[in-house]
C-alpha cells in the first residue's frame, strides 16, 4: 500500500525519472548505489543513530540531514545539518551542496574519515572502558 501511493506521488511530482524503487537490496548493491550517488539527504523527524546515514559517509558520499537524535553526534561539522520540518532549508542546502561539487568531494571525505573512527571496534572499546569506569 505504501509503496504503490509513493509511486503515485513520484508520478504526480514528475520525479519518475530521478526516484526508483529498488526493493530489498544486498549490502554489496547498497554500498554500490552508494558510491555512485551524488549526494545523500537524510530528512527525518526522528532518528536514533541514523545508520543509513553513517552508511552514506562510510562510503564517502556528501551528506545533509536534519539535525534530529544521534544524528547531530557523528555528522556535526561534516554534514550540513538543517531543522526538520523545513524542506525549504533542506532543498537549500542540497542546492549549495550540488554547486560545489570539490567542496562536496571534501565533505564526502571528512565524513569516510569520521565512520572508519566509528568502527565498531572503537565504539566496543569506548564502551567497555566507559562501563569499567562507571563499575568502580
Amino acid at each position: 500500500v505504501e509503496l504503490a501511493a509513493l509511486r503515485r506521488q513520484a508520478a504526480q511530482l514528475g520525479l519518475e525519472p530521478w526516484v526508483e524503487f529498488t526493493g530489498p537490496l544486498g549490502p554489496e548493491a547498497v554500498r554500490d548505489r552508494l558510491r555512485s550517488a551524488q549526494a545523500f539527504v537524510l530528512s527525518s523527524h526522528n532518528e536514533g543513530q541514523g545508520l543509513s546515514l553513517m552508511e552514506a559517509m562510510a562510503c564517502a558520499v556528501p551528506c545533509i540531514a536534519t539535525r534530529v537524535g544521534g544524528v547531530v553526534d557523528h555528522a556535526e561539522g561534516i554534514v550540513p545539518l538543517v531543522p526538520a520540518g523545513q524542506p525549504d532549508a533542506l532543498a537549500e542546502a542540497l542546492r549549495l551542496l550540488l554547486a560545489d561539487p570539490r567542496h562536496a568531494a571534501r565533505l564526502g571525505a571528512m565524513g569516510a574519515e569520521r565512520m572508519r573512527d566509528c568502527a565498531i571496534e572503537n565504539t566496543n572499546l569506548a564502551y567497555r572502558s566507559y562501563y569499567r569506569e562507571i563499575a568502580r
